[in-house]
Order: C-alpha cells, then sequence, then structure tokens
C-alpha cells in the first residue's frame, strides 16, 4: 500500500484501455486456454448427445427381429457415424482438452489473458 493518496481520475484517461470483445465474440476469438478448454468440452457434450440420438435409433432398430424401422444401408451408415462421433467427437476431444489445454498451462503457472 502506498502512504500517498492517488487521484485515479486526474491522470487516466479510462478510454485508452484495450477494450475485449464480450458475448458470443469473446467465444469466437478467444485465446485464453481456459475458455478454449471450456469450448472443446462444450462440443464433446454435443457430440456425446449427437451419438447417443444415433445410440437410440440404432437401438430401436434391433429392438424386435424382422422389424425394420429405416433401411439397412442408413442402418450400416447409422452404426459407422455413431462410431466416428463418439470416437472423435465426443472421447478424443474430451481427452486432448485434459492433455493439452487444461492441464499443461495451468501446471506451468501461466498468466490468463
Amino acid at each position: 500500500m502506498s502512504s500517498i493518496p492517488h487521484d485515479h481520475a486526474a491522470g487516466h484517461a479510462h478510454d485508452e484501455h484495450a477494450h475485449h470483445p464480450g458475448g458470443l465474440m469473446r467465444w469466437i476469438t478467444t485465446t485464453n486456454h481456459k475458455d478454449i478448454g471450456t469450448l472443446y468440452l462444450w462440443f464433446s457434450f454435443i457430440m456425446f448427445l449427437a451419438g447417443g440420438c444415433l445410440a437410440l435409433t440404432i437401438r430401436t432398430e434391433l429392438f424386435e427381429p424382422g422389424l425394420q424401422i429405416v433401411d439397412p444401408e442408413f442402418f450400416n451408415s447409422l452404426t459407422t457415424l455413431h462410431g466416428l462421433i463418439m470416437i472423435f467427437g465426443a472421447w478424443a476431444r474430451r481427452r486432448s482438452w485434459v492433455r493439452s489445454t487444461s492441464l499443461p498451462p495451468s501446471s506451468i503457472c501461466a498468466r490468463r489473458g
């Protein structure tokens, strides 16, 4: 603490400070490692829900033998797409967030900004 009183309004113009974007543009243009990690987790969660919807369609098709809800070719496509989304969209993104985006900068005490 300083024993000399400072008048902040007299010497500084607050209009000169850099203004960072807010709202949606903050998330789109961010370079902060924790925000990027949060985006990784949201993307992973959305892909998990999309893969879950595909899995429900697959399980609905397999519910009763002989009952055709979707075409066989579409069923094969659903199975392939479900596997790709769950592996590369949900699981790998969450794993890469933990290993490369969130932990190392926090471990080396990186500054935010």
